[in-house]
Order: structure tokens, then C-alpha cells, then sequence
């Protein structure tokens, strides 16, 4: 799936009905020189009215520009669903989205850092208001 930018995503994967075993992989990939991202996926699983039985968690994957670093990976993963609730299922969903730094995180790195204000500010813009005066 095209997020926007020439940054993809999918993902696929198998349910063990006996089990409850969810195995999945992810691949995360972008094809421009110095424009990394994070991305995420996360499953819904549902019965045959759409009411949801389970849902993965989040996994959240990151890749550099093709000059810089990795650019292309699958990540491997694995949940467990209660093995009663596999006979329920009937559909499932995929959801591939955009996952930048939480706020907190990109503070927390740029405290670490020492870095200028300005360069503080430039981060924050992609995932926060920021006001300067």
C-alpha cells in the first residue's frame, strides 16, 4: 500500500484456528534518497455481523533513505488470540499507517542531545503545533 511521499507498506499473515496463533510479517519500505519514515499495521479481526473479536497491537517499523540506510525491511510478528474466539472469526481488516515520534520521544532526544531551539522546532512542526515567539 502506497502511504503517500514513495513510502509502502504491507502486511500479511496466518491465524491458527486451533490455536489462536496470529504470524504475520510486515514490510516497510521507501524509495527516496534521504526521506525516512515510521509506519505501523495493526489487524482487526471480526465475526460475520463486522462486531470486532480481536485486534493486534501496534507494530510500528522505520526505514532511512535509500543513500542514508535501510530502506526496505519485514519484520516479523506474532500475538496470540484466545483459541475460543478463532471459531467467531470471519473477516479481517489490515490497517497500514503513518507512525512519526510522539512528542514526548522527539523532547526526549533533543534534551539529550543539547541541540538548539531551532532545531527542536523543526522536528516538533511534522507532529505538533508549534508557537515561537
Amino acid at each position: 500500500m502506497h502511504l503517500g511521499a514513495n513510502h509502502w507498506m504491507r502486511t500479511w499473515g496466518v491465524l491458527d484456528l486451533g490455536t489462536g496463533q496470529v504470524a504475520a510479517q510486515t514490510r516497510t519500505a521507501t524509495f527516496t534518497w534521504f526521506g525516512g519514515y515510521h509506519g505501523a499495521t495493526y489487524v482487526i479481526f471480526s465475526d460475520a455481523n463486522d462486531a470486532p473479536v480481536f485486534q493486534s497491537g501496534l507494530h510500528r517499523y522505520g526505514v532511512d533513505g535509500t543513500v542514508i540506510g535501510t530502506s526496505d525491511r519485514t519484520d516479523a510478528w506474532w500475538e496470540s488470540m484466545p483459541p475460543a474466539d478463532t471459531a467467531r472469526v470471519a473477516r479481517h481488516a489490515v490497517f497500514l499507517t503513518w507512525a512519526p515520534d510522539s512528542f514526548d520521544k522527539i523532547l526526549g532526544r533533543w534534551n539529550e542531545s543539547g541541540e538548539k531551539v531551532p532545531s527542536l522546532i523543526a522536528r516538533m512542526a511534522a507532529v505538533a503545533a508549534v508557537f515561537a515567539g
